[in-house]
């Protein structure tokens, strides 16, 4: 530990040394005042206190440009943490190297040094440059081309791949970028809100792996309770890059299921430490329980150390990185922060026992809410692509054609008994966690199908002689399978929720709360054109029926989630369950005869469905709605003849639903001056809420937003508005 100290105290004096202007100052003063203190071997004389100092050599240039460099007050603290990370580094090296051969890192990197690895690499690229444009052209997901290229190269296929398993390391780099980036679309407060999500994801793992222990022990003869536990748990558990992936691609990451699928992913990654630790455990005569129980308790312990570490580096240490690295306004520095800060964090969590992805999947999440996180997601995409689909295509190579061959029955029952087991299992768990009908519908068959850790616990289990060769085989050949209709299962999903929605409403109906929504659709009715519709009762809702309230608007509020409506009825609020995209619920409710109507919904999809429903049958009814980016609002304005708005502000804040409400307003034709008064009373309150806010940001914001909108600033708003186009649908 000597060198590390050395270096970290040489650093510092460095950093914190005078100018060299005051040094050469008191070197002169030093000769002068105590030349006694000179060495007496010498046969120099002295210099005078007033002679000239000695032309400068190029050792000294440099430590003099140094040390100016380092002087700088907000160069001192990126000098002092260099010093301390590199002394760190050196201290640490044998656990760092520990840690870097335990996890998929090394494997991965030696992958790449390897020559057959060239040589793969070439014949999987092939294979994704044919297969993906062929899927695409017959309507098929990309992620049926990687798994099917994955089959026809893989060991029971062509065999093309020398060494599968560390191409399947390598792969696992692939979906640590890709939960890294979708960590960054998820702040640590939306985490938090997904608490009733993750006792959802919870309640599935318990109750799959006992329905799934249940099953497999007459269907492959298991012997032991240990061999039923290692396959319910292993099979319980779902592929979060399968599922994250089509979430993403559909858009789908803020409805109902997608909340949903992402709280029961996150949940079952934690139930993998547990899983893991007790299968050595289970071993022979070893699976005695207080040895499980402490090894389970080990393994928790330890991944709650690393979620800390994980949490500490990622919001101190990383940050101080990134912005070193900005600061010298290199992309090849900030580039290799990045990949320092996915695989970093990714190999420590995987050394302590959690699973890589998840780490990554927290790095994200803790850079979601700094000013990195926009250049972070665009360095680190073209490292997701082609590594995604190489883990796709990994999961190719366990489907084993000589089992299916062989025992074709077996293949078949396993594989479909598995997803409709997961299926039966989490669909009524998810309506009883009070989800929708359709929602509950689409996250139980979406994760329905076996995951990649299944993998790993089935491997770990077949290598501590838990389970024997052919059924492991057979497993691994069932869990591959249904991973391949994952696509299709997504896309059953969909095709059955409209018909959910129709026998969910039915229900409804016929509840007390039917009855009490007939009598919003019976005041809607007879408002008499004086009634304003709002759709969606989240943050821009809200504050949209705050100011109806300050002007005594009549108004009724439809959103779709019923605890949302339950909770603002009891405070007196007009707000009622309903999902106004489904032409049937707008006749029922009346919609047409509204006066005006205003989706505040936040999702892009939600949107256009409300506002197509709504043209379809009210080509003239007034609408305006809130837009995601400028593409959207000019299909909105254009295709749709809706007045649309882009927002500007971050979704959290206050101010940026108090130009959407103005506008609202005003196309009711009240006075400019008291919405503009209204405006600013409420701009205020929220300026007195939200610090750091300017005035003339927000004014200049309500002014870009009401240009989009169309609306003069400088024009009395008592005239009619202008009349709409309206566009068949």
């Amino acid at each position: 530990m000597r060198r590390p100290l050395v270096l970290l105290t040489a650093t510092t004096a460095l950093a914190w040394a005078p100018p060299p202007t005051q040094f050469a100052a008191a070197r002169r003063g030093a000769a002068a005042a105590l030349p006694q203190l000179r060495p007496t071997t010498t046969h120099r004389a002295a210099p005078a206190a007033d002679a000239p100092l000695p032309p400068p050599t190029l050792t000294t240039k440099l430590v003099s440009k140094v040390r100016r460099a380092v002087a700088r007050p907000k160069w001192r603290g990126a000098a002092a943490v260099s010093a301390g990370a590199v002394a760190a580094a050196w201290g640490l090296r044998a656990p760092l190297a520990a840690v870097l051969e335990k996890s998929f890192l090394g494997d991965a990197f030696a992958t790449l040094l390897r020559a057959g690895a060239r040589r793969d690499a070439l014949a999987v690229l092939l294979a994704f440059a044919v297969a993906v444009p062929g899927f695409k052209g017959f309507g098929a997901s990309p992620v049926l081309a990687f798994l099917a290229s994955g089959a026809l190269l893989g060991p029971h296929g062509l065999a093309v791949i020398s060494d599968v398993g560390l191409t399947q390391r390598l792969a696992d780099l692939g979906v640590c970028f890709f939960l890294f980036e979708m960590g960054l679309e998820l702040s640590l407060g939306r985490l938090k809100a997904l608490r009733r999500e993750l006792g959802l994801g919870a309640a599935q793992v318990a109750a799959t792996s006992i329905i799934l222990a249940k099953l497999a022990t007459p269907a492959l003869r298991l012997t032991t309770t240990s061999q039923a536990a290692v396959v319910g748990s292993a099979l319980a558990l779902s592929s979060s890059a399968f599922a994250l992936r089509l979430l993403r691609d559909r858009d789908d990451l803020a409805t109902a299921h997608g909340r949903a699928a992402l709280g029961v992913l996150l949940a079952q990654n934690l139930a993998v430490v547990p899983l893991l630790a007790a299968i050595p455990g289970l071993a022979g005569r070893s699976a005695v329980e207080g040895t499980v129980g402490k090894a389970v308790a080990a393994a928790a312990a330890k991944g709650l150390i690393a979620l800390a570490t994980v949490e500490l580096v990622g919001k101190h240490v990383m940050n101080s990185l990134f912005f070193m690295s900005a600061q010298t306004k290199s992309q090849e520095a900030f580039l290799a922060v990045v990949l320092l800060n996915v695989l970093g964090i990714a190999s420590v969590t995987e050394a302590a026992g959690l699973p890589a992805a998840l780490g990554a999947l927290l790095a994200g999440a803790s850079l979601s809410q700094t000013r990195y996180r926009y250049q972070v997601e665009a360095d680190v995409a073209p490292f997701r692509g082609v590594l995604l689909g190489l883990f796709f295509a990994t999961v190719g190579f366990s489907v084993d054609f000589g089992v299916v061959a062989a025992r074709p029955r077996a293949a078949l029952a396993a594989t479909l008994g598995l997803v409709a087991a997961k299926a039966a299992a989490l669909v009524p768990l998810g309506l009883f966690f009070r989800l929708p009908a359709a929602a509950a519908a689409r996250t139980g068959l979406l994760l329905a199908p076996a995951g990649e850790f299944g993998f790993v616990a089935v491997g770990l289990a077949k290598a501590f002689k838990v389970l024997d060769a052919s059924t492991a085989r057979l497993l691994t050949t069932a869990a591959a399978l249904s991973m391949c209709l994952t696509p299709g299962l997504a896309a059953l999903g969909d095709r059955l929720a409209e018909p959910l929605d129709r026998l969910e409403a039915a229900w409804l109906r016929r509840s007390r709360r039917a009855r009490d929504d007939a009598a919003v659709g019976r005041a809607v009715k007879n408002a008499q054109g004086e009634l304003v519709v709002v759709v969606g009762y989240g943050r821009v809702g809200r504050v949209v029926c705050e100011l109806l309230d300050a002007k005594l608007q009549r108004y009724v509020v439809f959103d779709l989630d019923p605890h949302k409506a339950t909770d603002a009825r009891q405070r007196g609020k007009p707000v009622f369950f309903g999902d106004l995209g489904r032409p049937e619920v707008l006749e029922y409710f009346g919609v047409g005869a509204a006066r005006l109507v205003v989706v505040a919904v936040a999702d892009k999809r939600a949107t256009n469905r409300v506002v197509v429903a709504l043209r379809r049958l009210y080509p003239d009814l007034e609408i305006i709605a809130r837009a995601r980016d400028s593409e959207h609002q000019r299909r909105l304005n254009k295709m749709l003849g809706v007045v649309a708005m882009v927002p500007t502000l971050p979704e959290d804040s206050r101010l940026l639903s108090l130009p959407f409400g103005g506008a609202v307003l005003r196309a009711l034709n009240y006075k400019k001056e008291d919405v503009d008064g209204l405006i600013e009373e409420s701009r205020r309150s929220a300026l007195g809420l939200f610090d750091g806010v300017s005035e003339t940001l927000v004014a200049e914001e309500q002014a870009t937003l009401l240009e989009q909108l169309g609306v003069p600033q400088d024009s009395e708003n008592s005239e009619e508005p202008a009349e709409e186009e309206a566009v068949t649908v």
